[in-house]
Parts: C-alpha cells; structure tokens; sequence
C-alpha cells in the first residue's frame, strides 16, 4: 500500500495528511485567506510526526496545483519541490478541481452533472464539470454572462466554494442541489486521490500550476505594449541564461545555475514577456520564505531598459512577497552599479549594509550593497 504526504494551500486554507497504508494516519486542516507561507511547513512536521513517517519511507508527495490564488500555488508548489529534492521522493499534482469533487458524497451525484465553482477572487468562476469523479473536458474560467452557455442543460450538484454564488445566479434556470460544506480542497482527498492514481515505479513530470488567467501583475506601461507578467518554465531557462549573460558578463548564470536556483524551496521566477514576439524582455528570481524575501536576480534586456519593465516585475514581487506573509525584501547590487542602485531606491529600498570584495571584477573585487525594504501588512 502506498504512502502519501498531501498539502493543499491553493484557496482559501491550508491543510496537511499522510496517508499510510490506504489509511488516514494524520490530518490538520485551517481556513485562511493568507499566511500559508508560515503555517505549511510546521502543518507538514506535526502530521508527519503524529504519523510517525519520515518523509524517506514516503513514496509520493502529492500537491494541488490549482487553480486558486497565485502566491498559495506558488508556496505548495515551491514545498514540494524543496522535499523533492532533498528526499528524492517524487511529486505528483492534483487539481484543485478534483480535490473538491471527491468530496461530494455519492448518493447527491444520482441523475446528476457535477459541477466544481472555485472562486476566483474577481467576477469570473473557476468551473469544471464531472461525472462523479471524471472530468467532462477541462477546467474553465467563465464570466457570470457566459455560464449559462457553459453549463451542461441536466439537473446540476454543484461543490467548491463558490457554489452558493454560481447558484444564485443560475436559480430558476435548471435543478440544483448545492454538495454543502466548505467548498476547499483538503489534504486528506488530495492524498486519497493520489494514492488511487500512484503506480510503483512511476516518475511524473515535476507538477506545473494550473493558471486559468495570468496574475493581475502587469504594469501599465506593460498593457499598453502588450507585455505581461508570467511565471518562469523550463522552457524559457536558455533565453534567460542569454539574457543574464548579457546584463551580468562577470556573474553570468547558465542553464543548470537558473535551474538548481528555481529547484529551491520558496523560490521562485517572472518574467516580462513580449505577447506579440513570444520572447522574455526582463526577468526576476526571489526567495520567499516565512518572514523575508529575497531578490536573487533582475535582469532587464539592455535596449529595453528605462521602459518600466523592472518595476514591473518589483511590483509583482512585492506584491507576492506580501500575500505570502513577509515582512521585508532584501537584495544585493554590486557598488558599481549606480543605475540599479537608483532604480531600488526609487521603489522605497535603503541601503542597510555592505559585504566587502563580494562581486569579482577581472583580477579584483568590487563591494555588495545590501538593500531592504519593509513590507508593510
């Protein structure tokens, strides 16, 4: 029987279990809206002690990938990733979709469609329609005029935590029967789902975020050339290094540096992308663990510079960097670089130390600034 650690903190909670055996061995479930950043990681400790399992004797971890909130999905992703690598246990993802549907119970689903309403935390709804436990297409983000049209014309069970709201808009346009309960995904079905789909010797690919709609990151100068923020994948790793190359020739990181950096808990990358041209225009990678941030590089495209591109992706950080529950951003930017300098400062950074012969140059040294900000809650 398989072993699964499961953790959730893609809505609005965060929840942890092991299961063992094909029993639920622990459980810890808590609503929140924020603060998952500083809850996981303890929540992963007390139910693997009260499980008695070392994350070693695990043979899946198991993470919702969404969709849900941008910073939640970040920070589960970000945890599995961290036990990954130093336990070798492999990763599996589970949607948040089917985390809530298992949780309807069998009887309402008779003579019914199940259809799983996430909010979205703007006008639109996450939807998606099962068949007990089996998908009917993909996974959906649907305006409130849209729905309608969307949903299937059968008696409807609708479960997720914005079913009270997509029933009062459809109310007198089909039977519907709402599943009840919280709405949120839960550790304990995450890991019962993982269990069923796990097989020995399977190695999934590393799970990837279930983005329905970009995060409301975008500068307004970024609108206006259509650019938009997005997260770092795999994909865009060799035009980064060629970018960081460019912009940092005597600290330039390759592929397999701008990997094994991502590889880390709470970790994390963004980029500015051209829509028109497909091609990233400057990027950034941070560090956000419990009550600080980290900036570990920025790197703007040298013609494109002077174009808000670096604010943009500051702004995403901070933002990220405050949904998460951290106090303060921190950075280090080489003594010779009074432009970066500048632009921190501009964006309410104060330089709060100094590490001497810190960067090389050539045959010497050149002294790093370090930078903070405070993070207001």
């Amino acid at each position: 029987m398989v072993n699964v650690l499961a953790f959730d903190t893609a809505g609005a909670a965060c929840s942890a279990a092991v299961l063992h055996a094909g029993v639920l061995s622990a459980r810890r479930f808590a609503a929140m809206a924020r603060g998952q950043a500083e809850t996981l990681m303890p929540m992963i400790a007390a139910v693997l002690e009260e499980a008695e399992m070392a994350v070693a004797a695990l043979d899946v971890i198991a993470v919702t990938v969404g969709p849900g909130a941008f910073t939640g999905l970040r920070i589960g992703l970000a945890a599995a990733r961290g036990l990954a690598l130093a336990s070798g246990v492999p990763v599996l993802g589970i949607s948040s979709f089917a985390a809530v549907a298992a949780q309807a119970a069998p009887a309402s689903m008779a003579g019914r469609t199940l259809v799983v309403a996430l909010d979205s935390k703007r006008r639109e709804f996450y939807l998606q329609a099962f068949a007990g436990e089996a998908p009917l297409g993909e996974g959906a983000l649907v305006a409130p005029e849209d729905v309608p049209a969307w949903l299937p014309a059968v008696p409807l069970l609708l479960a997720g935590d914005a079913a009270p709201a997509l029933a009062r808009l459809i109310a007198g346009r089909c039977e519907v029967l709402l599943a009840g309960g919280s709405g949120l995904a839960d550790a304990a079905d995450v890991a019962r789902l993982a269990a069923a789909r796990w097989r020995p010797g399977m190695r999934p690919p590393p799970p990837r975020p279930l983005y329905l709609r970009p995060p409301d990151t975008t500068a307004p100068r970024a609108k206006a050339a259509s650019r938009q923020v997005r997260p770092v994948q795999a994909a865009d790793l060799p035009a980064l290094a060629e970018l960081h190359a460019l912009c940092f020739p005597e600290e330039r990181w390759d592929v397999k540096a701008l990997s094994e950096l991502l590889a880390m808990a709470g970790a994390s990358g963004h980029l500015v992308e051209d829509t028109a041209e497909r091609r990233p225009l400057g990027f950034i990678l941070d560090l956000i663990l419990a009550a600080d941030a980290e900036i570990l590089t920025l790197a703007v495209a040298p013609e494109r510079r002077r174009q808000g591109i670096a604010r943009a992706l500051l702004a995403d950080l901070l933002e990220r960097a405050r949904s998460a529950g951290a106090r303060g951003v921190g950075l280090e930017v080489a003594a010779d670089n009074p432009a970066a300098r500048r632009l921190y400062e501009s964006c309410g950074f104060a330089l709060s130390g100094q590490r001497r012969g810190y960067y090389r140059r050539g045959a010497g040294t050149i002294d790093a600034l370090i930078l903070r900000r405070a993070l207001l809650p």
